[in-house]
């Protein structure tokens, strides 16, 4: 829609400019604003933007499935190289030397050569993405992801030596500064090598020290690259080992291939480990515990100020006493009689609905004075009861009803 608005203004002041120097010139039609602009047809579809496509953190097996698949075909790799190197002597008649060369285990221009230069260029790259991982670490405070920038650098360089003779060329700058034959240091340039390496391997361990197989493969290439540099020594040649070039092609192949396999495993736990899919091994900080304020001087230690106050239990409540109500004018007449009914009562009394205990009187009574003194000590009995139905209320109020006629 903008294109369209700049399209539209820019005609507009070319065609103004055009009748202000030749007044005669025509008109040149304009666009017009509503009608559509025909869309321009795409190279690619949206699958080739950006956010579809994989990052570098994607190339690094997760599973271990795939970690055993990318050490057998290291392996493999290994051993096909080797069966080359040995059946290659079977074809030096169709074969010239140059082309023998290229099955050999070491030397320059050689298959094996090619193949330890890749996985260290390889090993390198993953370097530079563990940087990129490391310097976001929390508890990095003395930087020490940038060792992996440096170690990029130390493995591009040892990916040119093993297509180029850099030991060689160092042995010569090494001899015209020194001004004595490479030859008669050899055992001094030894010396260095084994330390340099050991050094490195060293501190390699301390860094990836999380990863155990990140931590066996770095303890395999030092014994592998280690064993290449003493097999370098003439009296190691002559003496110890009948074919010095077959071993110590084997020992660079299975040094890079240890690299390799190290580096990428350790790229795998920095990338699990940042993104929460492994345990945390930061260590959680002690949280201080704040001075707590004492509010009474005398209390003993500030400890006991801290702990909860113990509840206090309820003070005990007093039984309130009920009011003893003052027996009626025909209750205290009656009271030995009442007491005398109430014992036997509480012997004989049947479970008999209300009607039946007040209508049931002795037959063989007919003073109504006995009639009387039997309602009221059933109406005192029943006012002693408390659930009492709505209809057995109604009938004691028939009963007090009549106790007042009578009376």
């Amino acid at each position: 829609m903008n294109q369209r608005r700049r399209r539209v203004v820019l005609e507009e002041v070319t065609q103004s400019a055009r009748q202000a120097t030749d007044p005669s010139a025509s008109a040149v039609p304009t666009p017009n604003p509503e009608t559509p602009v025909e869309a321009k047809t795409k190279a690619y579809t949206a699958s080739a933007h950006r956010r579809h496509q994989k990052k570098t953190t994607d190339l690094f097996p997760k599973r271990y499935r795939a970690l055993v698949l990318l050490l057998l075909l290291l392996i493999g790799s290994v051993w096909g190289l080797n069966a080359l190197s040995t059946y290659s002597s079977q074809w030096q008649d169709t074969l010239t030397a140059s082309q023998l060369q290229a099955f050999a285990l070491s030397g320059n221009g050689s298959l094996s050569s090619w193949f330890a230069s890749f996985l260290l260029v390889l090993s390198g790259l993953a370097s530079l993405q563990i940087y990129a991982l490391r310097q976001h670490r929390c508890d990095d405070y003395r930087g020490t992801y940038r060792l992996w920038a440096w170690l990029a650098a130390l493995f591009l360089l040892g990916s040119i030596n093993c297509v180029v003779d850099l030991t060689g060329l160092l042995h010569s700058v090494t001899a015209a500064l020194i001004g004595t034959d490479p030859g008669n240091g050899l055992v001094w340039l030894v010396t260095v090598k084994l330390l340099v390496l050991s050094l490195l391997v060293v501190r390699g361990i301390f860094e990836i020290r999380a990863s155990v197989g990140a931590l066996v493969g770095v303890v395999i290439v030092w014994i592998a690259y280690s064993s290449a540099v003493v097999l370098q020594i003439p009296a190691v040649k002559e003496n110890l080992v009948q074919d010095s070039q077959f071993y110590y092609g084997n020992c660079l192949l299975i040094g890079s291939c240890s690299v390799f396999m190290s580096i990428v495993q350790y790229a795998r736990f920095v990338f699990l480990h940042s993104n929460g899919l492994l345990e945390s091994e930061v260590p959680q900080v002690a949280k201080q515990k704040k001075p707590a304020v004492v509010k009474d001087v005398k209390k003993k230690s500030p400890r006991k100020s801290v702990e909860a106050p113990v509840p206090t239990p309820p003070a005990p409540v007093a039984p309130v006493k009920k009011e003893r109500v003052q027996p009626s004018p025909v209750e205290s007449a009656h009271q030995p009689v009442f007491q005398a009914a109430k014992k036997a009562s509480k012997k004989t009394q049947s479970k008999t609905p209300l009607g039946s205990r007040i209508k049931s009187k002795p037959a063989a009574s007919n003073d109504f004075s006995f009639d009387l003194e039997q309602d009221e000590i059933e109406m005192f009995h029943l006012l002693e009861k408390e659930d009492l139905s709505k209809s057995e209320r109604r009938r004691l109020r028939k009963l007090q009803k009549r106790q007042n006629r009578a009376a």
